[in-house]
């Protein structure tokens, strides 16, 4: 049976049959434009896929890192303003921490503050992370001049310039300075000072007053007054010793100049003050011719002797037309004492007067020494 190629639809036993298309129906062949439409078709598809699953990768990514390296994040608070302790402390808080970038002068912000930081405040920041910042040292110091010989009205000016100010002025009086000239100021000439600081000033007030008062020295030792006088700038001149009634040993009763009355400068001083004890004054030694005083003196055995009397003109201490050798009344003051440092009673050789021979005398003997017998 040989092979023959029939139509579409088979053969037909009857013989070849060609079938007509129907009415109305055209051949359909693909063309140049629907082949070009397809393939874009497709492409645009795999584009759109392709960019899909890019979006998903990178949003599983930033959700895992977020997640899972990042950690939590908050915000960073707001430094400025406060001190570096508290910016610290407030830090500490949120779990972040704290580092000094560096310090710059601020004319505003006080010195210690923070002035700047990095992260700026509000930005996301992950927890445990650390936030540098910037502090201040303050307004930029400026040079104080020296003012010193200068007059108070241009120290003033000097120192506006400087942009600072005259703070107190103190005055007084120096030698070989006019009156209005700046001798001293507080801080010195050449140091450094915020801005707008103050400078306390010294002015003098013109020459010194070379005269002064007098102290009154009387009533003071003489220790004390050495030591006062080169002070005052005063110069003792003399010290003179002479007692008085009612002062005390080494105490000054009289100076010059008087007290109160005007002295110059190392001005010459002289002062009296009392000894430093008193000499105990010995009994007048009779000059030569003259008999001393008659002394009483014991009978012996109770006998009453006529040949004691009374040398020279003086009388006794007795009672007026009371005998010489009568015994003193009872009620009598016993006699002082001899001082200690007085030399011992010695006897004196009998003293005639014409041809009258005169007994000897003997002086009271010091207290604690026995009396001998009177010859």
């Amino acid at each position: 049976m040989s092979s023959s190629v029939y139509p579409p639809h088979g053969p037909s036993p009857l013989g070849t049959v060609q079938r007509r298309p129907a009415a109305g129906r055209r051949n359909r062949r693909p063309g140049l434009i629907g082949a070009t439409l397809g393939w874009f078709s497709r492409l645009a598809r795999f584009i759109l896929s392709t960019v899909i699953f890019f979006a998903l990768l990178m949003w599983a990514s930033y959700w895992t890192a977020g997640r899972y390296i990042r950690g939590t994040e908050l915000d960073a608070p707001n430094l400025a303003g406060l001190t570096f302790v508290n910016a610290a402390e407030e830090l500490r808080k949120n779990g972040l921490s704290l580092v000094l970038d560096h310090k710059e002068t601020h004319d505003t912000v006080p010195v210690g503050s923070v002035i700047s930081q990095f992260p700026q405040p509000h930005t996301r920041v992950k927890k445990g992370s650390a936030v540098r910042v910037v502090v201040s040292e303050g307004s930029p110091l400026v040079a104080v001049p020296d003012l010193r010989g200068e007059s108070e009205a241009v120290a003033g000016v000097l120192l506006r310039r400087k942009g600072l100010d005259v703070g107190n002025v103190a005055q007084a009086a120096f030698a070989g300075k006019a009156g209005g000239i700046v001798v001293a100021m507080d801080p010195p000439g050449g140091s450094g000072v915020p801005q707008g600081s103050t400078v306390n000033l010294l002015v003098s007030t013109g020459r010194v007053n070379e005269n002064r008062k007098m102290p009154n020295l009387r009533g003071m030792t003489i220790a004390e007054v050495r030591d006062l006088l080169p002070r005052l700038g005063l110069v003792l001149a003399e010290e003179r010793q002479a007692a008085a009634p009612g002062v005390l040993p080494n105490q000054v009763h009289q100076q010059t100049p008087a007290p109160g009355e005007p002295v110059p400068a190392a001005a010459r001083v002289t002062v009296t003050y009392a000894p430093p004890y008193a000499e105990p004054t010995l009994a007048e030694t009779p000059p030569a011719g003259e008999a001393p005083p008659a002394v009483e003196t014991a009978p012996e055995d109770g006998a009453e002797t006529g040949d004691t009397a009374a040398v020279g003109e003086g009388t006794s201490d007795n009672a007026p037309g009371a005998p010489a050798d009568a015994a003193p009344p009872a009620d009598a003051a016993p006699p002082a004492a001899v001082p200690a440092e007085t030399s011992p009673p010695t006897e004196t050789a009998p003293a005639t007067e014409g041809n009258t021979a005169v007994p000897p005398v003997r002086f009271p003997a010091a207290p604690g020494e026995p009396s001998a017998p009177a010859q």
